[in-house]
């Protein structure tokens, strides 16, 4: 009979057994290490640690954040362009709470951090922009967020081709990072915003894309409210012309609905602004009222529909008050509209009894829809038009 080694044998199997188990916690670190979500937050950190860390020469610390805000980015378009939404997210809110963190704390850096230098120059986002441009950055203190806005202008514009919800979600960051500079007080971060999101809203609407702009829209209109609470009447009086602007090209370009929008948007705020005292109620009521005059032409006016129902609303707002004088300079600009459409507005305000909207959209409310203390108001307002009795 042959030998059979079954010590062996057992202890071989034992041993094999035991390292196979021993190799399940590496295999989890791996796979946990390789976690998209985890890298992104590596990334992020290690790019904030470089922006506020006071040790090491500031050329490495810039290139360590310039690195890091690239690779975020080059995560989110890779993403964009294989549609696949969640690792995209998570990339934009990285560099989202990257610059939220940085504005908060960004004082601490010596001055020369915030100077456009070698280590910065040679930069694809700062080799292309004027000397002039790259000076003002400097001067302002504000590349670090010119360069995330920038990669968040790449991802909009590659987000565009297909992936909406990436959009909105980058309208929606930058509306943090508006909130997070007013908080700080931080002017000429305020300023870039504004501009970003004129970016992204001039961007949309030459594509067409008129529920994206719709959505943006909803979010620079929220930004302006935050504005308003802080008392920041310069940058609503800048952002309402802005929004004129915009709303004009959109006519312009036969995109009808985004005039409305903005005109909506617009009558909000005046709302707000006359409910807040603020002092750039009245500029805001002019922008509004001039909505439904073709863009910088000598042209007569083009009545939008839209347009009058937002500007009519507002001024059962003013009724409601007690504020008959603002309601009279909206009766005064339309008081030689067709007295068929006025019926016909009449007639749908007076008919919208369901305040959601039958969509889900963002916004979640329907524009026409008025309580019934402004639909009284609503009449007394057209009693002041003599050709509809």
């Amino acid at each position: 009979r042959g030998f059979m080694p079954h010590r062996s044998i057992a202890a071989t199997l034992f041993l094999v057994t035991l390292s196979l188990l021993l190799m399940i916690p590496y295999f989890a670190y791996v796979f946990d290490f390789l976690d998209p979500e985890k890298i992104i937050t590596r990334i992020r950190e290690q790019a904030l640690e470089s922006a506020l860390r006071d040790r090491g020469e500031l050329p490495a610390r810039q290139q360590a954040l310039l690195l890091g805000v690239e690779q975020l980015c080059d995560i989110a378009v890779n993403a964009v362009s294989n549609k696949d939404k969640l690792i995209g997210s998570g990339a934009v809110n990285a560099l989202k709470d990257l610059l939220v963190s940085y504005l908060a704390l960004k004082i601490a850096n010596p001055p020369a951090w915030y100077e456009v230098g070698d280590a910065l120059r040679d930069d694809p986002d700062f080799v292309a922009m004027a000397s002039e441009s790259v000076a003002e950055v400097s001067r302002n203190r504000t590349w670090v967020e010119w360069k995330v806005l920038r990669q968040f202008q790449t991802i909009y514009t590659e987000a565009l081709q297909g992936l909406p919800d990436i959009n909105y979600l980058i309208a929606i960051d930058t509306r943090y990072l508006g909130e997070s500079a007013l908080e700080v007080d931080d002017h000429e971060v305020l300023r870039l915003v504004i501009k970003f999101f004129n970016t992204f809203i001039r961007a949309t609407l030459h594509t067409q894309n008129v529920r994206t702009a719709y959505n943006v829209l909803n979010q620079y209109r929220q930004m302006a409210e935050r504005a308003l609470a802080f008392d920041r009447s310069d940058l609503l009086v800048d952002m309402a012309n802005y929004l004129r602007y915009y709303a004009q090209l959109a006519q312009g370009l036969h995109l009808g609905f985004v005039t409305e929008t903005v005109a909506y948007d617009l009558s909000t705020l005046c709302e707000a602004a006359f409910l807040a005292g603020s002092r750039a109620h009245d500029a805001l009521l002019r922008c509004l009222l001039s909505l439904d005059q073709a863009a910088e032409t000598e042209a007569q006016e083009v009545t939008l529909r839209g347009v009058r129902k937002a500007q009519i609303k507002l001024a059962t707002a003013y009724l409601e008050k007690g504020a008959t004088e603002m309601a009279r300079k909206i009766h005064l600009d339309m008081r030689d509209e067709r007295p068929e459409r006025l019926r016909s507005i009449r007639q749908e305000l007076l008919h919208v009894e369901s305040k959601d909207f039958w969509e889900i959209v963002d916004r979640g409310t329907n524009f026409d829809y008025m309580s019934d203390s402004r639909k009284a108001q609503l009449k007394e307002f057209f009693s002041w038009f003599p050709s509809l009795d």
